[in-house]
């Protein structure tokens, strides 16, 4: 080409699928670094070709070449057009200058067959991807790895043209080659917490899955091991059931991998859900205004009755009162301790387990104590209770509290009420 000088190897191919974070702009004439935002002075810039002028912004020079006779649209030996190399090194003012001469804003070029517009997402640009977009660059357009320009920013981590893309109407589902959505893409190959959290706040489908292996983004992050985005996903309300193309669900994928840790999260969340999803504690959360008005007019109904014997007796009509409220609170009382009795009793204690082979590689978490009772690791220990068999931990303390709440006024209540017995027996006597 002429005028080009050789090409710098990883622009001209942009950035491998192993360069998660991207590389940036190192482009070289005779091993001379160039970056974005620095511009090396060139012994004679009145010699020096179109490429590296373009590399180095010389708007000058390229417009002396260009008015010289050089095209715009001419891409290198790489099949690289200059409007590409103003995108990667963000020189605002060449892309400008070479649109306005008829450069092709979504040329495709390099090994990766990328547009302009992918090569400054890639290095994470913003004012040059906003600068193309308004130049009426195509944003859905997928370059050689099946990846737009939404996808290739959430596998750079580029928020602020994530945010960007999708306000200017990119879909947050756009689904690439094979299938996968930004949110799987995020859950599969970046590790912590975000972009998956920053992608969750435009409410992506959470449950839809890849044309390929039809896994969602939640069997993705178990795959991956990505222990941040699964938790994201399940307290986004992510579905655990989805069964992938050969029948697994997260679940089966965690205890393949043997991931302890989310193993025990998503066994947890399993339960926890189950439970919300009791139909007896919905239909009591659906009428709990009912049940307790049909409450309280029974017990109304019932001082009513007590009230209107015909007995004359003041004394036997206050018995009667004072061991129908007894009463009632007794029922209430035990049935109380049996709830939270079962409630303390059925929570796990979060045991942590390991296989021989893994207990040295395992580090000890923070108020994790071995139980001698239980032979196990328990996770935030307490204490040991005999009532229950098992460790209580943070998450059963109150169920365990209330239950002893619960025993004690039973106790009092079945001492008062030996004692009207009595009472009543000396009256009649």
């Amino acid at each position: 080409m002429a005028g080009g000088g050789p090409a710098c190897k990883n622009h001209g191919r942009g950035p491998q699928r192993s360069h998660v974070h991207g590389c940036r702009s190192v482009c070289r004439e005779k091993d001379v670094p160039v970056l974005p935002g620095l511009r090396p002075v060139a012994e004679d810039p009145d010699s020096c070709g179109i490429v590296k002028a373009t590399q180095y912004g010389m708007l000058e020079r390229c417009k002396q070449l260009v008015e010289a006779g050089y095209d715009v649209r001419q891409p290198d030996e790489e099949n690289v057009t200059l409007l590409h190399w103003a995108a990667i090194n963000n020189r605002q003012e060449l892309v400008k200058y070479y649109i306005s001469k008829g450069a092709v804003v979504d040329q495709l070029g390099g090994d990766l067959n990328s547009t302009p517009l992918h090569w400054a997402v890639r290095q994470g640009h913003l004012p040059m991807v906003i600068l193309l977009l308004k130049c009426g660059a195509d944003p859905s357009l997928i370059d050689g790895e099946g990846f737009g320009s939404l996808h290739l920013a959430v596998l750079f981590q580029h928020m602020p043209i994530v945010a960007y893309l999708i306000s200017k109407g990119q879909n947050v589902d756009t689904a690439d080659f094979s299938g996968l959505t930004p949110l799987m893409l995020s859950a599969q190959r970046v590790v912590g917490p975000e972009p998956t959290r920053f992608l969750l706040k435009f409410n992506p489908s959470l449950n839809a899955a890849d044309t390929v292996q039809k896994n969602t983004a939640l069997h993705w992050a178990v795959t991956s091991g990505n222990v941040s985005a699964v938790e994201l996903l399940l307290e986004a309300g992510a579905n655990m059931d989805v069964k992938n193309a050969k029948g697994e669900k997260p679940l089966d994928l965690a205890i393949q991998t043997q991931n302890h840790l989310m193993i025990c999260m998503l066994t947890q969340e399993e339960r926890m859900r189950s439970r919300r999803n009791n139909r007896l504690l919905r239909i009591m959360g659906k009428y709990e205004l009912f049940l307790l008005l049909a409450s309280c007019l029974t017990l109304l109904w019932a001082i009513g009755y007590v009230m209107s014997l015909s007995s004359d007796s003041w004394l036997l009509k206050g018995c009667l009162l004072l061991f129908l409220l007894v009463g009632m609170a007794l029922f209430v009382s035990l049935v109380g301790l049996l709830y939270f009795l079962y409630k303390a009793w059925r929570t796990d204690p979060g045991y942590i387990k390991s296989s021989e082979k893994d207990k040295k590689e395992v580090r000890k978490p923070l108020r994790s104590v071995h139980c001698l009772l239980c032979d196990s690791c328990v996770a935030r220990y307490d204490q040991h209770s005999l009532w229950i068999a098992q460790c209580i931990v943070k998450e059963q303390e109150m169920h365990f509290f209330l239950k002893c709440v619960m025993e004690s006024i039973k106790h009092e209540q079945i001492e008062g009420n030996e004692n009207v017995k009595q009472y009543e027996y000396f009256i009649v006597a």
